[in-house]
C-alpha cells in the first residue's frame, strides 16, 4: 500500500475498516459515510462471501477495485460476479493492475471535472470553395 500512496501524491487514505461478517458489512452501510468524501474504495478480498455487500456498495456509484494476493483473482472474480453490471467494479489482479486502475480513476475524475473550450479558426478561403 506504501508504494500506492507514492504513486498517488495527493490521494488521502483513510483509515482501513475490517469487515469480518455480512453483519460489520451491514453496519457499514448504515453509518452515514460521507460518499462525497469518498472517491473510490479499496477492496482486500481475502474470502469467499461478500459478493451481495459488494454490489449494494456499488449502487452508490463510486468506483470499487477488489483485490486479493498477487496474481491469485479468484476470489476478487467472486464478488464481480454479483456485480457484473457495474461499469463502476474493477477486479485488480496485482498491486501494479491496482495502482493503474487508481490512476485511471484519478485521470478520469480530472478530465470529467475539466472544462474544455474549442475555438475553430475558419478561413475565409475555405467559406467560399
Amino acid at each position: 500500500m506504501k508504494e500506492t500512496e507514492r504513486n498517488l501524491e495527493k490521494a488521502k487514505f483513510l483509515k482501513p475498516i475490517v469487515i469480518r461478517e455480512k453483519e460489520d458489512f451491514e453496519k457499514l452501510m448504515l453509518l452515514n459515510i460521507q460518499l462525497e468524501e469518498i472517491d473510490a474504495f479499496l477492496i482486500f478480498k481475502k474470502c469467499l462471501g461478500f459478493g451481495m455487500e459488494i454490489a449494494k456498495l456499488a449502487e452508490k456509484g463510486k468506483p470499487i477495485i477488489i483485490f486479493q494476493e498477487q496474481n491469485v483473482p479468484n476470489l476478487a472474480f467472486d464478488a464481480i460476479e454479483y456485480a457484473a453490471n457495474k461499469k463502476n467494479v474493477f477486479a485488480a489482479l496485482s498491486f501494479k493492475d491496482m495502482n493503474e486502475t487508481l490512476k485511471f480513476l484519478e485521470v478520469k475524475k480530472k478530465l470529467e471535472r475539466t472544462k474544455i473550450l474549442v475555438y475553430a479558426a475558419i478561413s475565409h478561403f475555405i467559406m467560399k470553395g
